[in-house]
């Protein structure tokens, strides 16, 4: 009779039959989540992140030079004590002086290298080794240190004084100051004060000056001279940074530059953009040069206009047609830079409230409509004067 299937001769061909067949499927197995750090499972994912965040979370290693964390790339232009170095959650330190050979270090050699180096560039590795079987946690810093004594940037101050102390310098000067300056050194500070010259000339924009006819990109040489001097605790970097600070509309410091009729109107105008309280409108004896003052650097036209205004307008005493023409004319001037132009429409606008005469006012603050730095106050006062 024929048969279904294979015949099963014997017990061997019953046991082989046995072992190889395969079961029917059933439900598939629950999921598990095994930790690599060690031999927990968990049913979930999230219950294995909150064990590897609970127990096996390693922390960045990080330092600190006087209380405050570097960039990963900095240049530090300030000395530092040894006690402002610190270095957390870092257990291994590693210190490079060309960026590609870095050599294991402890604690007390870094601090110690970092505290007393003046003029170097030093690559930092820090690692954390939170977990014998997991890949430590690195930051890398890229510091290069640039600091120089009293001594030396005095001397480049003189030198910047004796060249480029002057209303009208010129490209040349700038020249004759950077090359002298290099037999000083400070060369990063002494370049920062001639980009700031620079950025008067082009500003400027007299062709006579030595510059390129057309080349109004001023700004690019003021960042470039505000980052560095900022840096600076010196009569002459902080005037310097006022003054390009001013020109920019960056009325949110209140640090004098001890030029007297720029501070005065940099409080006013800062009153005027809310960065202050309460409004502070100076009067014109406020704007009164001291008798003696030198001139240590160049002001931009732009600039040295919206001072001047100010002081002449702090001292009206009555609002006059004459006035409103003389401040027209000095505002629609081809030649004026946009963020100068603002200025002196909000000072216009300003005194015209002042005396009295808020119709006065009204042409100026509907030209600041939209300002980053006036708009808000002058939708407020075209709100109250135009009901």
């Amino acid at each position: 009779m024929p048969t279904a299937g294979w015949i099963l001769e014997g017990a061997r061909d019953r046991f082989l039959y046995g072992t190889t067949t395969v079961p029917d499927p059933g439900p598939p197995p629950a999921p598990i989540f095994p930790c690599p750090f060690c031999h927990a499972t968990f049913p979930t994912k999230a219950g294995l992140l909150r064990h590897s965040n609970d127990q096996h979370l390693g922390s960045r290693p990080f330092i600190l030079l006087g209380g405050a964390e570097p960039s990963s790339t900095e240049i530090i232009r300030k000395a530092f004590r040894s006690a402002d170095v610190s270095l957390i959650n870092a257990t291994e330190i590693y210190l490079s002086f060309d960026g590609s050979s870095f050599e294991k270090r402890d604690t007390v050699s870094v601090v110690r290298t970092l505290a007393e180096h003046r003029n170097l560039r030093i690559w930092l590795r820090l690692e954390n080794h939170f977990l014998a079987n997991a890949a430590p946690i690195r930051t890398d810093y890229d510091l290069s240190f640039r600091i120089y004594s009293k001594e030396i940037l005095e001397q480049v101050d003189k030198l910047f004084v004796a060249c480029l102390g002057r209303a009208d310098p010129s490209v040349h000067n700038v020249d004759q100051f950077l090359q002298k300056s290099r037999s000083i050194g400070a060369n990063e500070y002494a370049d920062a004060l001639g980009d700031y010259v620079l950025g008067v000339l082009i500003k400027d924009g007299d062709p006579r000056a030595g510059i390129r006819p057309g080349d109004r990109d001023y700004r690019r040489r003021y960042n470039s001279a505000l980052r560095t001097l900022q840096e600076f605790d010196r009569p002459l970097a902080q005037l310097v940074s006022g003054l390009i600070r001013f020109s920019s509309n960056h009325f949110g410091t209140s640090q004098e530059t001890c030029f007297k009729p720029l501070d005065i109107c940099n409080v006013w105008l800062t009153s005027l953009a809310g960065r202050l309280h309460a409004p502070s409108r100076p009067i014109s004896a406020d704007f009164e040069e001291d008798v003696g003052r030198i001139e240590v650097c160049p002001i931009d036209n732009g600039s040295a206009a919206v001072v001047s205004e100010a002081g002449y307008l702090s001292s009206c005493r009555r609002w006059s047609t004459d006035i409103e023409a003389r401040m027209s004319g000095v505002v629609g001037l081809a030649m004026l830079d946009p963020l100068d132009r603002v200025k002196l429409l909000a000072l216009w606008a300003d005194t015209a409230i002042r005396l009295g005469q808020p119709q006065g006012a009204l042409s100026a603050l509907r030209k600041l409509v939209g300002n980053d730095c006036f708009g808000a106050w002058a939708v407020s006062k075209l709100e109250e004067y135009e009901r």
